[in-house]
Order: structure tokens, then C-alpha cells, then sequence
């Protein structure tokens, strides 16, 4: 099941990629490094919360790149912040790419507060729900509330396998060079 949805993802980025142009040429280069990158990792080769967080980061990337060139995008940044958030319930530090969506309304138009109250809106609907969901449930404490009971856990590096380490330096000195080579062209 998780080679279903990882390939799915895969094929979604792959499509997000060539659609909207982020490569000179269509390719699947993409779609074969998502498939790639996820099987490195012993966690990335069993079915977590981790393919569902893709799926709503994937969905989110969809909407910020629609967002270009759009005078009305109310509606699209309120999407990136329910995406965002709903990936935030998962995995709590995810919230932070909040301040990739505002650096992206800020490079894509004029500065309007309407868009930046969209998206918090648009974040904040996800943990109402989630809290409601515990009220109802009458499993409403402050561990949850806080959302302190993630599915999140760190990593440690002396628990990776050289493999898993090598694969980590490779990706990490390609997105350097990938961020570098963007900045500075």
C-alpha cells in the first residue's frame, strides 16, 4: 500500500513540476527522486503519518503555484493554510513553513492584509477542529491542546545507518546547491 502512495505522490510532484514549468524540460526526474528518497529511509519504506503530510505539502505547493499571476488569490492562500495546518495537526514544526507561504504572497503581489489573515485563517481551522474533536470527545486536556502528544519524534544520528547518512549528505549538498545556484543566476 505504501508503494501505492508513494508512487502517487511522486506522480503528483512529477506533474506539478512539468505543469507549471520548475524544470527547463518535462521530465521524471521528480517523480524517480521522491521514489528514491523515500526508500532510503527504513521509516519511508512502511505506511506512516509521514505519506499523508507529503500528500497535504504536495496539495499546498499546488495552490502557491497557482497563486502566480492571479489578482483574486483569497481563496488559494486560505487553501495553503488549511494545507499547511492540516499538516501541522501531524507533525507540529511543519507550521513554520507558514513563513514560506507569507515570503510567497509577499514575491507574487502587492502586500494586501486580507491575504495574510487568510492564511492564518485557513491555519487555524484545522487545530479548531482537532480541539472541538477532543472537547466532544471529552478527551480535552492541555497535552492535546497543545498538541504536546505528536506523532513527531527526533531522530537522533547516531540511530541512522551509514547508508541513511551518505543519502542525508547527498541531499542536503543538493538542495544547497540548488538554492545557491537559484539566488545567485
Amino acid at each position: 500500500l505504501w508503494i501505492i502512495i508513494v508512487v502517487g505522490e511522486g506522480l503528483y510532484l512529477n506533474y506539478l513540476a512539468n505543469e507549471f514549468k520548475l524544470l527547463n524540460k518535462n521530465t521524471h526526474l521528480p517523480l524517480i527522486l521522491f521514489v528514491l528518497l523515500n526508500g532510503f529511509s527504513v521509516a519511508g519504506l512502511v505506511l506512516n503519518s509521514t505519506h499523508l503530510l507529503h500528500l497535504f505539502l504536495l496539495l499546498a505547493l499546488h495552490q502557491m503555484l497557482l497563486m502566480y499571476n492571479e489578482r483574486k488569490v483569497n481563496f488559494k492562500v486560505f487553501n495553503v493554510g488549511f494545507f499547511i495546518g492540516l499538516a501541522s495537526v501531524i507533525s507540529l514544526p511543519v507550521g513554520m513553513l507558514m513563513l514560506l507561504v507569507w515570503f510567497v504572497i509577499r514575491y507574487v503581489k502587492p502586500i494586501y492584509w486580507k491575504e495574510y489573515v487568510a492564511s492564518i485563517l485557513g491555519f487555524v481551522v484545522p487545530f479548531v477542529y482537532v480541539t472541538f474533536y477532543y472537547f466532544m470527545n471529552d478527551n480535552l486536556t492541555l497535552e492535546n491542546v497543545l498538541f504536546l502528544t505528536s506523532s513527531t519524534h527526533i531522530i537522533e544520528p547516531n540511530q541512522l545507518s551509514v547508508l541513511e547518512k551518505t543519502s542525508w549528505h547527498y541531499v542536503v549538498f543538493i538542495m544547497l546547491f540548488a538554492i545557491f545556484s537559484t539566488v545567485f543566476s
